[in-house]
């Protein structure tokens, strides 16, 4: 799909503020309301916004810990069910394939540091996993879970 300036100002709008009106949409961005509900739908059909969400703080919920954990793996072994268990595991948040002296890096929240040593246990148990790396994050420097426009 191509998108001209009107679909990036409507998903900068969006990201913005995701329970933002249509109409409010439309003064903002200078366009009928109907036409921005037809461009909103279509960004929605053709997976440009893949879905509409809400940011939580996660200190909130009673996550105190943010953890990254880069995995080493067996090249010879099927990586298929390491990427199984990484989404499957709740606490993963996001999970990468990655280039480096390290094959994949995933970020976890986790209520407490008993929560994260089950969640590195679990990962070491995973069959082709030779080594694991942990990172405790100390403090968050710029954290941003938007993409930009």
């Amino acid at each position: 799909m191509q998108m001209d300036k009107t679909d990036l100002a409507i998903l900068k709008e969006l990201r913005d503020n995701g329970r933002i009106s249509y109409r409010d949409l439309s003064r903002k961005v200078g366009i009928p309301e109907s036409t921005i509900r037809f461009r909103v739908d279509k960004l929605v059909k053709n997976g440009i916004i893949k879905q509409f969400t809400v940011l939580v703080d996660e200190s909130a919920l009673g996550y105190t810990i943010s953890a990254l954990i880069e995995i080493r793996y067996d090249s010879a072994v099927d990586r298929e069910e390491l990427e199984s268990e990484l989404r499957s595991l709740k606490n993963v948040v996001m999970a990468y394939s990655i280039t480096g002296d390290y094959d994949y890096v995933a970020l976890v929240k986790c209520e407490g540091i008993d929560e994260l040593n089950e969640i590195i246990v679990r990962i070491h148990e995973i069959k082709g996993v030779i080594r694991c790396r942990t990172h405790v994050v100390l403090s968050k420097v710029k954290e941003e879970c938007i993409t930009p426009v």
